[in-house]
């Protein structure tokens, strides 16, 4: 065997080696793309039915904590969207949410110590927008204002992570004692 020789089945195994190793890189990156889409495992306070009230559906969606994760909340909602806000951070912009708003949302209500912000964002676009004390005065708004077919949601678009519960737990709270 001359040198050469030995030296292409050299480069070949380690061209085949390398096509195998990406080829499993490969796989294992598409099993990890097909669990992050495929598992769509219900998440608590996430676009969470809590009840359906005289034709007109609450929904938990608490874990929206900021304006991004409310807009695919509301994108995935086909019904017009009477949205409770609880607004406590000054730090988000909004805008974000404004076309999805314009389409969707028929009402907001809005509570919070930063709701003005809120309510700045939205004066013009939103027709129906009140301001309430604290969640349970929402949910009593908002019953009373929603329509048939309507979709009652809570998504606060802010906050912190270690208020999921308290807030979720709040919102169901309030739509089971109407």
């Amino acid at each position: 065997m001359t040198l050469e020789l030995l030296a292409n089945q050299g480069r070949e195994k380690v061209y085949s080696s390398l096509a195998g190793r990406n080829y499993n890189d490969i796989l294992a990156k598409r099993q990890n793309l097909l669990n992050c889409f495929g598992n769509n495992v219900e998440q608590e306070h996430k676009r969470e039915l809590v009840a359906r009230i005289k034709d007109v559906s609450f929904v938990n969606d608490a874990r929206s904590i900021n304006p991004n994760a409310t807009w695919f909340s509301m994108e995935s909602v086909t019904n017009k969207i009477v949205w409770i806000a609880d607004v406590d951070s000054k730090d988000n912009n909004f805008t974000c949410l404004i076309p999805i708003a314009r389409e969707k949302v028929g009402a907001m209500i809005c509570f919070g110590k930063e709701r003005l912000n809120l309510k700045n964002t939205f004066e013009g676009l939103i027709h129906n927008i009140f301001e309430v004390n604290n969640i349970n005065e929402a949910v009593m708004l908002a019953n009373a204002i929603a329509e048939s077919e309507d979709v009652v949601m809570y998504s606060p678009a802010n906050g912190m992570e270690d208020e999921i519960d308290i807030k979720g737990e709040g919102f169901r709270h309030a739509v089971n004692t109407l």
